[in-house]
This record gives structure tokens, C-alpha cells and sequence, in this order.
């Protein structure tokens, strides 16, 4: 309706599009629109919670950032600074209902309304630096004015895991936690901000949906926010907990080891999980950081355990450059160029990571062994298989029974003493000895093993995943035919 010479010249037209696109791309090479679904702030990005109740109902919640249009252009449309006003178009998500046996009729179902109540972002009080990255430890924080505090009426992003009936909010000032087990009726589950976060970005859930990873694009991600002097919580991770009762539970910050540039735009971007039996891992792309690989496995400490960084695209400023030098050079401030680059984002999927680096093209890159990930570990990985995979959709992973997921249970109480080492050289040798076999005779194998490993827990150091290697051992007995 808007694509056509000229464009849409008059400022209020109803010819205008802002919302979601509906097409069909049954032929990839000959896509064809099927609709125009108009949103009051546009989008600037949506995301996908299937239904439970109907296989043929898809809804889309939709992060609008723009101003409000006028009503002449979009009847119903109005803007506001009151979050309990339900009539205004601000403060809320729209969720786009589509049934794919008619999806030309996709509409507006409802607008959720997931920030009232919040107001300004409650900052904490009595922060001190942590002594991370070039921080001078226990210095006192700057103090804030709170008229300038920041408060929510828009999402940037949300990172939805319907298997949980869960979705995550990066909502400006907020971290939102929502149940969305009924899609037309979200409800906020609980709300956190951050005394150091200037922008909520995205999020990535734990498989199990009991950890978030939510990302902070200080300054739009254009700043190099990764320099030794960088505070680690501007512009990195922080990790939260779900508790039991579905409330959020800080945990603790992360940002890449190696020190970056001042060349360098880098701040915590978009990612998505590696799927490691037992462990919580995913690959994040920051832009000139390069493509971190982190385990959040232990919420309080998250750490990298590999990494791709390309480097600066801009030279460092000539080591003599005196007083008029371009900003960044020596006795400057900022940076010497404003290439913005990097990896927007990086996912795992099928075996493989794919990082869309801005300004050098796209980068398709393998796992390797290490002290820190072993070879079984990747090969469970890679039996994770998907036709499709959205990332702001977040899919459950459920493992094969398969050797390689058994051997990384041991793999990982190896690697943290979990168990006594005789014991997992024993361990090590069944599997072996079980593998060569077939049919009853691995069965059986295996199904001994599985009790003898039990008998184990009581005695490990970590029970908990000692007790799971024996409920996996069981399963691949299981299904031995």
C-alpha cells in the first residue's frame, strides 16, 4: 500500500504502513504479501508464541518504538504519559493474532499491558564500584538525579520461550518476566532495573527457563564500552535467576576477557544458546568484541570459555599525536574513527555458529575442543538438529539418548572433580566396552552400569549431575534395541 513512486508524501496518509508485514513464502525465490497488520508505534522488532491450544493460531508481540501516530492516520491511535490509561497507545506491546488457515485477516488482538505501574527505574542505593576492569574497588558510585531516571513504555526486544509459557522483556529501563501461558492475556510476573544498565536489549533463557541472560546495548553500540577502564556492568550481561515463585533474582555481570581498543565499538549484543547437555552456554556477538562463548552454568559466575575476534577495523591514533590529534589519539578522548562494525549477533544452529559481522560480511565458524569444552560435549551438540530456529522464540532442547550426551556428563564431572577419579576412569572404560557391543548385550551393559552409577551419587561431590549421568546411562539402555 506503500510502495509505490513517490512513496507516501502527505505527513498524515492513510496510505502510510507502520506494523507488521504478513507474507507468504511458500516460494522462497517468488515471496507474496498477504497483509498489512498497522500498529499505533510501528515495530521495531516482533516475536512469534505459537498457541498451545491451537496449532493453527500464531501470535506475534510486537515491540513498537516509534512515536505514536496521529488518529487520522490510524484510527484509535493515541499518545500519553499516564501508564494506567488504557486508551492511550503507549505502554504496551501489541500482540498481532494470525490463523494460518486465513492469515490475510491477522489483526491487533489485544495490547498488553505490561508496564503499569512501574514509573522511573528504582536504582540501588549505596553502590560501589566492584573493582572490575580499571575500577578503583569500593569507590562510591556517582550520584543520581532521579528526574533524569529512566522508565519504561516500549520493549526494545522480547526474547519469548513458550515451552515455559515465559517471555523476557528488554524494556528500556526494566527487565520485564511475563507469563504468557494465555497469549491474549500476558500477565508481568516481576520487573528489575540496574543501577549501571543505560539500555535493556535482548534476553536468553536457560533451557530450563530458570536463569535469563539479559544484554545491555549501552549507548546504541556505538561506544567502546569494553576498554580495561570499562566498568564490567555498562554495557555487558547481567544474569538473573527465575526463583521458584517466578521472581527475578540478580546474580551476577559478565563481559569478555580480553581487553578492547578504544577503536572499538563493543557492547553486549545478540546471541543465542549452544546446546551442551548439562551445562548453560550460548555464543553472543559485541560487535567489535568479537563472538564470546560463555557459560552461565553458575549464575553468580559466568566465564567465557572461547572466543573469535577479528580486531579493530581502525587503526590506533599514531603514538606522537600531540595536542590537535583527532579525538581518540593520544591525550584524546574517544575514538579515532566512528566505524561502527563487529558482530550484531551471533547463534548456534546445527553445528555451526553464524555471526553477522556489520562491516566485514558474515562469519561462519566451528567449535573446537579445549580444557574448557571437550570433543563429546560438541558432538552432543551437534545432535541437536533444527528445520528453523528463531532465537526470540526460544525453543526447548531435548537430547537423544546417545553415547556422546552420557560421555559428557562424565566429561563435565571430570573437569570439576565431581566424582572420584577412579571412579570415572571405570566409567570411561563401560562406556567403551559398551559401545563395541549390540543389541542385548549393550543393553545389558548398560543397564548394569546405569545401577552401579547410582550407587555413586551418595558419595560425589556432585551429586546432582552424578545422578543425572545414571538416569542418561538408563535412557540409552532403554533405547538399545
Amino acid at each position: 500500500m506503500d510502495c509505490k513512486p513517490g512513496g507516501v508524501p502527505d505527513p498524515v496518509s492513510k496510505e502510510r504502513m507502520r506494523g507488521v508485514r504478513v507474507f507468504d513464502i511458500s516460494d522462497i525465490r517468488n515471496p507474496k504479501l498477504i497483509a498489512n497488520v498497522q500498529t499505533c508505534r510501528g515495530s521495531h522488532t516482533h516475536t512469534l508464541v505459537p498457541s498451545k491450544k491451537d496449532k493453527n493460531i500464531l501470535y506475534i508481540y510486537v515491540s513498537g518504538s516509534q512515536g505514536v501516530r496521529p488518529a487520522a492516520e490510524l484510527a484509535g491511535c493515541k499518545s500519553g504519559e499516564d501508564p494506567a490509561d488504557t486508551t492511550n497507545s503507549v505502554y504496551r506491546l501489541d500482540v498481532i493474532k494470525v490463523d494460518m488457515r486465513k492469515p490475510q485477516d491477522a489483526y491487533v488482538v489485544t495490547g498488553a499491558r505490561i508496564f503499569t505501574g512501574l514509573g522511573p527505574a528504582a536504582r540501588k542505593t549505596g553502590a560501589v564500584a566492584r573493582g572490575g576492569r580499571g575500577e578503583t574497588p569500593g569507590a562510591a558510585a556517582p550520584k543520581i538525579d532521579p528526574a533524569t531516571l529512566p522508565s519504561s513504555r516500549n520493549c526494545h526486544d522480547v526474547t519469548a520461550y513458550p515451552a515455559r509459557d515465559l517471555l523476557a522483556g528488554a524494556c528500556g529501563a526494566y527487565g520485564i518476566l511475563v507469563d504468557i501461558s494465555n497469549p491474549e492475556k500476558p500477565v508481568r510476573l516481576d520487573a528489575i532495573s540496574d543501577t549501571t544498565f543505560s539500555l535493556w536489549h535482548t534476553a536468553v533463557f536457560s533451557n530450563d527457563g530458570k536463569k535469563v541472560v539479559f544484554t545491555d546495548e549501552w549507548g546504541g553500540g556505538t561506544s567502546p564500552m569494553c576498554q580495561a577502564t570499562s566498568m564490567m556492568e555498562q554495557g555487558g550481561n547481567t544474569t538473573l535467576e527465575i526463583t521458584a515463585d517466578r521472581k527475578f533474582k540478580q546474580a551476577g555481570y559478565f563481559k569478555p576477557n580480553f581487553a578492547q581498543t578504544a577503536q572499538e565499538n563493543c557492547v553486549s549484543h545478540n546471541g543465542g544458546l549452544i546446546p551442551v547437555p548439562g551445562r548453560d552456554i550460548m555464543a553472543q556477538g559485541w560487535y567489535q568484541g568479537g563472538i564470546d562463548i560463555i557459560d552461565f552454568s553458575d549464575a553468580k559466575k559466568p566465564v567465557e570459555i572461547g572466543y573469535f575476534d577479528r580486531g579493530p577495523i581502525d587503526p590506533a591514533p599514531p603514538i606522537d599525536a600531540g595536542p590537535g590529534a583527532a579525538p581518540g589519539a593520544a591525550g584524546g578522548r574517544g575514538r579515532s574513527s566512528n566505524t561502527i562494525g563487529g558482530s550484531w549477533g551471533a547463534y548456534y544452529f546445527n553445528g555451526k555458529i553464524y555471526s553477522s559481522e556489520i562491516a566485514r560480511g558474515m562469519d561462519v565458524l566451528e567449535l573446537t575442543p579445549s580444557a574448557d569444552l571437550s570433543a563429546n560435549e560438541i558432538a552432543a551438540a551437534k545432535l541437536i538438529t533444527m528445520k528453523d530456529y528463531n532465537p526470540q522464540s526460544q525453543p526447548i532442547i531435548v537430547w537423544p539418548a546417545a553415547f556422546p550426551v552420557v560421555r559428557s556428563y562424565v566429561d563435565q564431572l571430570q573437569r570439576k572433580n565431581g566424582l572420584a577419579a577412579a571412579r570415572v576412569t571405570a566409567i570411561n572404560s563401560a562406556l567403551d566396552a559398551a559401545e563395541k557391543q549390540a543389541g542385548a548385550a549393550r543393553k545389558a551393559s548398560l543397564t548394569k552400569l546405569g545401577a552401579e552409577v547410582e550407587k555413586d551419587v551418595a558419595g560425589a561431590s556432585d551429586s546432582a549431575r552424578v545422578k543425572t549421568l545414571a538416569a542418561e546411562i538408563k535412557r540409552l539402555a532403554a533405547a538399545t534395541k
